[in-house]
Protein backbone atom coordinates (compact mmCIF):
# COMPACT_ATOMS: atom_id res chain seq x y z
CA UNK A 1 0.00 0.00 0.00
CA UNK A 2 1.34 3.64 -0.81
CA UNK A 3 0.45 6.66 0.02
CA UNK A 4 -1.81 7.81 -2.52
CA UNK A 5 -3.74 4.65 -1.89
CA UNK A 6 -3.61 5.85 2.19
CA UNK A 7 -4.79 9.70 0.75
CA UNK A 8 -7.47 8.27 -1.69
CA UNK A 9 -9.19 5.86 1.39
CA UNK A 10 -8.94 8.94 3.45
CA UNK A 11 -10.48 11.00 1.50
CA UNK A 12 -13.45 8.64 1.10
CA UNK A 13 -13.91 8.45 4.64
CA UNK A 14 -13.87 12.24 4.96
CA UNK A 15 -16.13 13.38 2.79
CA UNK A 16 -18.70 9.53 3.35
CA UNK A 17 -19.09 9.06 -0.31
CA UNK A 18 -17.04 7.92 -2.80
CA UNK A 19 -18.61 10.24 -5.44
CA UNK A 20 -17.62 13.64 -3.40
CA UNK A 21 -13.92 12.08 -2.75
CA UNK A 22 -13.60 11.26 -6.56
CA UNK A 23 -14.74 14.93 -7.28
CA UNK A 24 -11.92 16.51 -4.73
CA UNK A 25 -9.41 14.47 -5.84
CA UNK A 26 -10.15 14.99 -9.53
CA UNK A 27 -10.20 11.01 -10.43
CA UNK A 28 -12.95 9.12 -12.07
CA UNK A 29 -15.52 7.85 -9.99
CA UNK A 30 -15.44 4.35 -11.30
CA UNK A 31 -11.56 3.66 -10.87
CA UNK A 32 -11.81 5.22 -7.53
CA UNK A 33 -14.27 2.78 -6.61
CA UNK A 34 -12.04 0.26 -7.58
CA UNK A 35 -8.96 1.49 -6.31
CA UNK A 36 -11.17 0.70 -2.59
CA UNK A 37 -12.51 -2.40 -4.46
CA UNK A 38 -9.00 -3.84 -4.71
CA UNK A 39 -7.34 -2.53 -1.18
CA UNK A 40 -10.63 -4.39 0.14
CA UNK A 41 -9.39 -7.62 -1.71
CA UNK A 42 -5.74 -7.24 -0.57
CA UNK A 43 -6.73 -6.75 2.66
CA UNK A 44 -9.09 -9.18 2.85
CA UNK A 45 -11.95 -7.03 4.74
CA UNK A 46 -14.04 -5.15 4.23
CA UNK A 47 -13.55 -1.12 5.07
CA UNK A 48 -16.67 0.64 4.24
CA UNK A 49 -20.43 0.08 4.56
CA UNK A 50 -21.89 1.55 1.29
CA UNK A 51 -25.38 2.93 1.91
CA UNK A 52 -27.91 4.90 -0.12
CA UNK A 53 -26.41 7.86 1.95
CA UNK A 54 -22.89 7.19 1.48
CA UNK A 55 -20.16 4.98 3.01
CA UNK A 56 -19.07 4.32 6.60
CA UNK A 57 -15.74 2.82 7.83
CA UNK A 58 -16.40 -0.51 9.18
CA UNK A 59 -14.27 -1.27 12.67
CA UNK A 60 -11.54 -2.66 10.42
CA UNK A 61 -11.96 0.76 8.15
CA UNK A 62 -11.97 2.93 11.31
CA UNK A 63 -8.45 1.40 12.47
CA UNK A 64 -6.97 1.66 9.09
CA UNK A 65 -8.12 5.54 8.63
CA UNK A 66 -6.52 6.17 11.69
CA UNK A 67 -3.44 4.45 10.96
CA UNK A 68 -3.31 6.10 7.90
CA UNK A 69 -3.81 9.46 9.24
CA UNK A 70 -0.76 8.93 11.61
CA UNK A 71 1.44 8.14 8.16
CA UNK A 72 0.01 10.52 5.58
CA UNK A 73 0.52 13.33 8.36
Amino acid sequence: MDLRQLRYYLEIVDQGSITRAAHKLGVAQPALSLHLKNMEEDLGTALLLRTSKGVQPTAAGTILARRARSIVD
